[in-house]
């Protein structure tokens, strides 16, 4: 597994890099746990309409459930809450937003913690502390980068190459 530091590239370099085909529209969720398989579940149905499924598609779902744990742990609660207390508590949000371009999908995560992302050392017998190295290992490249509403958006680029299917509407 590659261990990489974050790359200083955000939102606004990456769009000059390459024209986007499709930008799937955000995904805004509470701070909480049930946050991750809903992320999950967005990714999932998002690429399935573009055409997107196999090891891209797995992928992209793997990466999305590291980030947002990551940006859950960071600004919300880890602690699953009824129904009555997610209705009565003051919760954080964060942000789950993907851009599919010719050669890349591009994942985003947006949370209110200004803090960057630090890649663990976990030790050998540490039950976590991976989702960035994870994250680091599967992607083209990562990083993070505040914006100007507050917080942070941590993101990764995956390499489309040997992916299976094909943007909507094209014939491929």
């Amino acid at each position: 597994m590659r261990e990489r530091e974050p790359t200083a590239v955000g939102r606004a370099t990456a769009a000059r890099l390459e024209s986007p085909e499709q930008v799937v529209p955000a995904l805004t969720l509470a701070a909480v746990a049930t946050a991750v398989p809903c992320a999950r579940l967005f990714t999932t149905h998002c690429l399935r309409r573009l055409g997107i499924r196999g090891d891209l598609a797995d992928t992209a779902e793997i990466v999305v459930s590291e980030l947002v744990t990551n940006a859950v742990k960071a600004t919300g609660t880890t602690q699953h809450l009824s129904a009555l207390a997610v209705l009565t508590t003051r919760l954080s949000l964060i942000s789950v937003s993907l851009r599919l371009t010719s050669t890349s999908l591009f994942i985003e995560v947006w949370d209110r913690d200004l803090r960057p992302p630090r890649l663990g050392q976990p030790a050998a017998d540490q039950e976590g502390g991976r989702g960035l190295l994870l994250v680091a290992g599967l992607s083209k490249q990562w990083g993070y980068c505040p914006t100007d509403q507050g917080g942070k958006v941590v993101w990764c680029e995956l390499d489309r190459a040997g992916s299976t299917g094909c943007p909507q509407g094209s014939t491929g």
